[in-house]
């Protein structure tokens, strides 16, 4: 009778996080995002004793991983999870699909110790949570166009055992492919005797089955750095494209959406993973958050995840928008002293009819942590936090 009751128990509290749900055939009108949250995640101390990335405890980040895998598919099984995920069914063959992860590593041209980037921690993490679901490791590449892939980082996952992962940066031989997407805005515009308006996109995501958008969330003059900027770094040149004065500000224009929206993007992109266990208050740092309610001991120590860029951007937006309630604004550089413009957001909504634009209500329970958390109408949000009982469901 005990052991029947037990088994009754153990099968509600899995129900009670994995229900079994039909996920939307385009990722992007897909409204779920899931933040799992893990104080115990990174015991980093913001000096310089131990690089802010040796500091995350890998087994607490598969956790992660596997926890928001499972809630955002609805599945109870990771392999179930990451098979609707990558292939829109539970129960496909994944040793076939080719699997490209863009990553932000726009700091590594920077000091690596002092500058926020993608970490190994997360990169192996997401490999070996791939592998397991039955991707081969060959047929997953980690990748940005336009910045080095640090030494130091591709090192740290060779010793993980994961040697035959794609490693590429900006001095990899990544190929431009004879793809396009066209920016609206830059239309007319040069630069160097070149029209601005057709971004080449990479070979390497013509070449793949999907796209997952492995990113940060960092405080950006665009109000956050987050999913959508991320898929600029799919140009070789980012700059040529965004950042001259010759072509219209992105905070305020379309070009985001353009490029998310172009066609060889949307086709492939499954999945946005914002690795958000740090945080920073400038573009250039790593940083203690300020406000305690929502970031304990000053780290955000989380994973958000979503299939939709607009989703998972609105959420990640608003989360340092949770920040700027606490922070000192004379502690920032002057042109992140208060937050950046939503404009860019706004406009990706007028692109998508599935898109509903809405920031979130900040709410607060005393017996949780963080006790701060977000609150929307048209977000399917769901905000976990991790106990030292929960495991890998494989």
């Amino acid at each position: 009778m005990r052991i029947s009751l037990l088994l009754t128990a153990l099968l509600l509290c899995l129900s009670s996080w994995a229900q079994s749900r039909i996920l939307p055939r385009d990722p992007y009108a897909d409204n779920r995002v899931v933040r799992v949250y893990d104080g115990e995640v990174s015991d980093y101390a913001f000096d310089s004793s131990r690089t802010f990335w040796d500091c995350i405890d890998q087994k607490k980040l598969a956790n992660m991983l596997s926890r928001a895998v499972r809630e955002l598919s609805g599945q109870q099984k990771l392999r179930a999870g990451w098979r609707a995920i990558l292939s829109g069914v539970s129960d496909t063959d994944l040793s076939q699909k080719k699997i490209a992860v863009k990553v932000n590593f726009n700091n590594t041209i920077q000091r690596l110790d002092t500058s926020l980037n993608n970490t190994p921690a997360m990169m192996i993490v997401l490999a070996k949570s791939l592998i397991q679901a039955g991707v081969k490791e060959e047929n997953i590449s980690f990748f940005d166009m336009s910045r080095p892939f640090p030494p130091l980082y591709a090192q740290q996952i060779r010793d993980s055992g994961l040697n035959r992962v794609g490693l590429f940066g900006n001095r990899d031989g990544l190929a431009e492919s004879d793809k396009m997407i066209r920016i609206r805005d830059n239309a007319g515009y040069m630069r160097e005797g070149k029209s601005t308006e057709f971004m080449p996109v990479p070979q390497l995501v013509v070449d793949a089955d999907c796209l997952i958008n492995l990113h940060l969330v960092k405080i950006h003059y665009p109000g956050v750095t987050a999913a959508m900027k991320n898929l600029t770094g799919l140009a070789r040149n980012v700059g040529f494209f965004m950042h001259n004065k010759g072509v219209p500000d992105f905070t305020s224009a379309f070009q985001l959406a353009d490029i998310t929206l172009n066609e060889e993007i949307h086709r492939k992109s499954v999945l946005n993973i914002a690795e958000f266990i740090y945080g920073r208050h400038t573009p250039n740092s790593v940083d203690r958050f300020t406000n305690e309610d929502f970031f304990p001991d000053g780290r955000a120590s989380s994973l958000i995840l979503s299939r939709s860029p607009f989703y998972q951007d609105m959420v990640c937006y608003d989360f340092i928008r949770a920040e700027y309630l606490t922070v000192n604004p004379n502690h920032m550089l002057p042109q992140y002293r208060e937050q950046g413009t939503d404009r860019w957001l706004r406009n990706a909504a007028l692109c998508y009819p599935c898109w509903k634009f809405e920031h979130a209500e900040f709410v607060y329970r005393n017996d949780e942590c963080p006790k701060g958390d977000l609150h929307y109408e048209n977000v399917d949000y769901i905000s976990i936090t991790l106990r030292n009982r929960e495991f890998n469901n494989p």
